[in-house]
């Protein structure tokens, strides 16, 4: 995948080992939190509201960080597409078939 060079420097210096230990891991990471985030996926259960402080500044982070994940998901796509190197259905039936492999193997624990 070809990325700006932006991007694979905030993936190995700022997100490894938060959101991922290899390059894969980070974009596949970045790109389903996209397509969650988007509801692409059955939405989750609503949760009671977070009463830990420490534990509340803390989602408050990891929203932050997404919020960037996906202006940079948006971006990649809008490059690919200017470039005429994908279309955004290609992309999507890519993702879909990636998240489908992926919810076929078994979970180790």
């Amino acid at each position: 995948m070809t990325l700006p060079d932006g991007v694979w420097k905030l993936m190995r210096s700022d997100l490894r080992g938060k959101i991922g230990d290899g390059d894969s891991e980070i974009i596949r990471n970045i790109v389903v939190t996209f397509l969650t985030e988007k509801g692409f996926f059955a939405p989750a259960k609503v949760q009671p509201p977070i009463q830990n402080e420490k534990l509340l500044e803390s989602f408050k982070d990891l929203k932050r960080t997404l919020d960037v994940h996906e202006a940079m998901i948006t971006a990649l796509g809008e490059i690919l597409e200017d470039k005429e190197l994908t279309t955004g259905l290609e992309w999507k039936r890519k993702i879909d078939k990636h998240v489908e492999e992926q919810n076929s193997v078994p979970k180790r624990h």
